[in-house]
């Protein structure tokens, strides 16, 4: 008997949790899935005149149903490119079309086209006690 009675309380734990992920997935509720994965590609980079950071421009391309991006990023000259999008630009713009130049060791312009609000996704003015300039291109 007591082996029927672990039975039936193992089996309504497997019912109980089955039912708890029908409906969070019929509810909308994300169900935990396998991570997605990113890939950068680095296009062009460009050192700070002190030599201390570099701008660096990339794509973002997170695999089929997604949308490619163009960011730009500010790191430390060491410091590698993180599995990350952009944390000074990200739009959906031809990569053809954003230009970088620093203005000193402290300021960086970003150029770029005339853009619809949404395609730019992120667009920040400091980062990391840089100032972020934008310039639109014609």
């Amino acid at each position: 008997m007591k082996k029927a009675g672990w039975l039936i309380g193992g089996l309504a734990v497997v019912v109980v949790v089955a039912v708890a992920v029908a409906g969070a997935a019929m509810s909308g509720t994300p169900v935990p899935t396998e991570k997605i994965v990113c890939e950068n590609e680095v296009i062009r980079e460009v050192t700070s005149p002190d030599k201390e950071r570099r701008a660096i421009l990339f794509e973002r391309y997170c695999g089929a149903g997604s949308k490619d991006s163009t960011n730009v990023s500010i790191l430390p000259v060491a410091m590698l490119l993180p599995d990350e999008g952009g944390n000074v630009f990200v739009a959906r713009v031809s990569l053809d079309a954003v230009t970088m130049a620093w203005h000193g060791s402290h300021i960086l312009a970003v150029g770029r086209p005339r853009l619809p609000k949404n395609s730019i996704l992120h667009a920040d003015t400091v980062v990391e006690e840089i100032e972020i300039s934008y310039e639109t291109l014609d």
